[in-house]
């Protein structure tokens, strides 16, 4: 049985568990602790007091601009040209700012046979119409992404604009334009 030692007072205040051996640890009494540092706990508290508050203001941004899912449809032109269907998932992280993730397939190719088979990207789009007051709405989006060539994964940065056309209270479809792992034209309809 390994040795058990408090050190600094109260395990729920001041220390946190590390194992002496992971390999040899079995049973909660085997583990030792260890004195946080100042900066840690601090970090742990601001931590722990900053995500409730984001997970309010994101429910609360969500009755403006509800979390949404789309399809979509890109030109991409890097090496050579590709027409890309899939999917596209965004949800309010602000007021103005939205954060979006887009899975798609090369489901054409001419130009080349080294175009990109697949695109996964991250992003973070600001818009400057959050309550749609407007027919149409413009933002700018950036974020990261990969694309598949040939069987490896490249990182790829991504970065654009769009006008988003409102047709109902949830429906809208989108165009944008931008550049990430070569230039792209795209068509977004969210129901």
């Amino acid at each position: 049985m390994g040795r058990c030692a408090v050190i600094g007072g109260p395990v729920w205040r001041h220390s946190i568990l590390v194992p002496a051996d992971p390999a040899a640890t079995s049973t909660f009494a085997e583990l030792n602790f260890v004195r946080m540092t100042r900066p840690a706990r601090w970090g742990f508290w601001l931590l722990w007091a900053l995500l409730p508050h984001g997970a309010a203001l994101s429910f609360s941004y969500g009755q403006v601009a509800p979390a949404r899912f789309g399809v979509r449809s890109d030109v991409v032109n890097a090496v050579g040209s590709s027409l890309h269907l899939g999917v596209a998932f965004d949800a309010p992280l602000g007021l103005y700012v939205r954060g979006g993730l887009v899975a798609s397939h090369a489901t054409a190719r001419w130009g080349s046979s080294d175009v990109a088979r697949v695109r996964m990207d991250g992003v973070l789009s600001f818009h400057l119409d959050p309550f749609q007051e407007e027919r149409r709405g413009l933002y700018g989006f950036a974020g990261v992404g990969a694309v598949q060539r040939r069987s490896e994964w490249l990182p790829v940065m991504v970065i654009g604009a769009g006008v988003e056309f409102y047709a109902g209270q949830r429906r809208s479809w989108s165009v944008e334009g931008g550049l990430g792992g070569g230039w792209r034209l795209g068509a977004i309809f969210k129901p």
